[in-house]
């Protein structure tokens, strides 16, 4: 079974892979009207307290191989990341392999700041909030600190895009799944 999904108008800044629309078979569109989105060209912020989030098409992982990153211009918290990527994608980034972090660095090349992915800690565990087994890790070094109350995962820039835990409550930048 296949899930249909919708780009809507507040799928922000750009698409970086049209895999789904190269590779698809065209028999799973028959009947389907296409729409085409546009996206700006210039570039989305000028400062690094501006936002972007980074989101994941899973739907492009069984047709193209590894996910495929999106960025977006907004902050917010991690639950409110969360459920924005929920409406309007599937749900915050999911990290399963080097060859996915390899693709999610190319993506992040000159970008600074923060970025949440869809890594959180309950009861002691870390989980992937799309359901994912977690069993891959980048942790930075000394992370996950549980400094208080750290309880869900990000990118740090300065750290070379490494994984640190953080305050769910804070505002940054954040990665979803398509």
């Amino acid at each position: 079974m296949f899930r249909v999904l919708t780009l809507t108008s507040t799928l922000l800044p750009f698409l970086l892979s049209r895999c789904l629309l190269t590779r698809l078979p065209p028999l799973l569109f028959e009947g389907v009207r296409p729409t085409v989105v546009q996206f700006p060209l210039a570039p989305y912020w000028s400062t690094p307290s501006e936002a972007a989030f980074i989101s994941t098409a899973l739907w492009t992982l069984s047709f193209c191989g590894t996910r495929q990153f999106h960025v977006v211009n907004q902050d917010k918290n991690w639950t409110d990341a969360q459920k924005y990527c929920r409406e309007n994608f599937t749900d915050l980034a999911t990290i399963e392999s080097q060859e996915e972090m390899n693709a999610l660095l190319a993506v992040l090349k000159r970008k600074t700041g923060y970025f949440w992915i869809g890594l959180r800690q309950k009861e002691n565990c870390w989980t992937w909030s799309d359901g994912s087994k977690f069993s891959y890790s980048k942790w930075n070094s000394g992370e996950p600190n549980n400094d208080g109350t750290d309880n869900c995962g990000g990118l740090r820039s300065a750290n070379i895009y490494r994984w640190n835990d953080g305050l769910c409550s804070y505002t940054n930048q954040f990665n979803t799944n398509l």
